[in-house]
């Protein structure tokens, strides 16, 4: 028995012997990744549905968070709750747990944040106030770096620790960008958009590198590089997995078919040796990367969201919605979960590196992380946002989270204190309708249509404050 509504989001733990998801039914569950079987009782707890799941790196912990406005961190092995974040926004794209203290995760608050696991409190530090939503965020592999991204084609790198922003890569996509990956040496950055391309850039210069990777009849949601940078595959609303070898030029390699929905989520295993997906037809599939075919039956019900463990061995989807479960990925068999308690559909899960623990986001604001052996809640961030989250990943030296949302925001939480913030710049912002305000929402000024672009980035910006608003002729 599995969950009983659609599957937001699947993870593997970090050895790759078991599947988490998280699903519309506010459960997350734990899956055998080799036999599909189940594992354990579905984790409840959530009251929404359950958008995003993530293992910790050492797979004693996974993440999730919910539409309920909370991010709960589980014990993998129990399914209980450890810990329970109940102020914060749902993120709606990946969260991560890099070294099993930090989360990042991003929300539709338009912002970027970090949080620290073990301190369990509600701190965080923003790095950013953006003028436009935000989808994703990945932090370099060494954790001196955050790549964000969002509506408009818009790619950001910055200096995590500073949360100065160091590069924009902002002249390649015309249209949002969906997701945004980075390569394991950390040299070059992958970004998948709505205008159907996906593109490859250089982490140090800014620029694209190549030709943009067509062929997509639709609009890309999810970008990976495989382990050994060779390819990078990519999910679309087209219903199918490009699978592109970027040492040739704009060559796609093979087209895998088999989803009858839009493809949410995808990712590689730690060898490369499969890539699982989730799709719109409430299916987690599992594909061997040499033949190119799915190996044994899809699992039912992951749909936004899937994670390989770090060792490759599990994976973690959501289950229904709102539950995340973990599998075997030889079996198939549900390993832990599912692990339950959201209260909105799960959009992102993530395995912590040590494969400890699982993260979710969720649309309702919040992060929540789970303990993948025992699907306990470990952590709840119910409003980290004012808005919805898109997107959270933890800095491999465990220190940071940051997180980012359709609020403009990018905060960076201490996992050690969890306080909020580290720092918490209140930068102004240009909105949509051209009028600038500072975060307390004080009036400043109207922009031209046409000085928005070059407004964008306060921090190198000179502007003059006004306390009410005025006509700029």
């Amino acid at each position: 028995m599995g969950h009983i509504d659609a599957v937001r989001c699947a993870v593997y733990s970090s050895d790759g012997s078991h599947i988490a998801s998280g699903s519309v039914d506010q459960t997350i569950r734990i899956w055998e990744a080799h036999s599909g079987a189940t594992f354990g009782k579905p984790f409840e707890g959530h009251s929404g549905r359950v958008l995003a799941v993530s293992y910790s790196p050492d797979g004693r912990r996974i993440l999730s968070s919910s539409n309920d406005n909370t991010v709960r961190v589980w014990d993998s092995e129990t399914g209980q709750t450890v810990a329970v974040y109940s102020r914060y926004r749902p993120p709606s794209h990946p969260v991560y747990i890099l070294d099993g203290n930090e989360i990042l995760y991003t929300g539709y608050s338009c912002g970027l944040h970090i949080v620290d696991m073990e301190a369990r409190d509600t701190a965080s530090t923003t790095i950013k106030k953006h003028s436009y939503p935000l989808f994703s965020a990945a932090f370099s592999p060494d954790g001196s770096r955050i790549v964000s991204s969002g509506e408009s084609g818009a790619i950001s790198v910055w200096d995590s620790p500073s949360g100065a922003r160091v590069a924009g890569l902002s002249t390649g996509h015309t249209n949002d960008v969906w997701s945004v990956g980075v390569s394991p040496c950390g040299k070059r950055i992958v970004s998948g958009s709505s205008d159907r391309s996906i593109r490859i850039w250089d982490a140090k210069s800014g620029r694209w590198q190549g030709n943009p990777y067509l062929g997509h009849r639709d609009k890309v949601f999810s970008v990976a590089f495989s382990p050994d940078e060779n390819c990078v595959a990519s999910g679309s609303g087209d219903h199918t997995i490009r699978i592109c070898d970027i040492n040739l030029a704009s060559s796609v390699v093979e087209t895998l078919q088999g989803h009858t929905g839009a493809v949410w989520s995808i990712a590689f295993s730690a060898g490369g040796e499969y890539l699982c997906s989730s799709s719109d037809d409430n299916m987690v599939r599992i594909w061997d990367t040499a033949t190119r075919r799915t190996i044994g039956d899809p699992f039912q019900g992951g749909k936004y969201a899937t994670a390989y463990s770090p060792d490759g061995a599990q994976i973690a989807s959501d289950f229904d919605g709102f539950a995340v479960v973990i599998r075997d990925i030889h079996t198939g068999d549900i390993v832990t979960g599912p692990c339950e308690g959201h209260k909105d559909v799960i959009r992102c899960i993530a395995f912590s590196p040590d494969g400890r623990f699982v993260a979710s986001g969720l649309n309702d604001h919040s992060i929540r992380m789970w303990h993948s052996r025992t699907g306990d809640a470990v952590v709840c961030l119910p409003k980290a946002h004012p808005r919805r989250l898109s997107s959270v990943t933890f800095a491999p030296s465990g220190s940071l989270l940051a997180s980012s949302s359709f609020d403009g925001l990018i905060r960076l939480w201490s996992t050690k204190t969890l306080t909020l913030p580290i720092r918490d710049d209140s930068w102004w912002v240009v909105d949509t309708d051209g009028w600038t305000v500072r975060e307390d929402g004080t009036a400043m000024l109207w922009v031209p249509y046409e000085l928005r672009a070059t407004l964008k980035w306060p921090q190198y910006t000179d502007l003059a404050c006004l306390d009410t608003p005025a006509c700029v002729k």
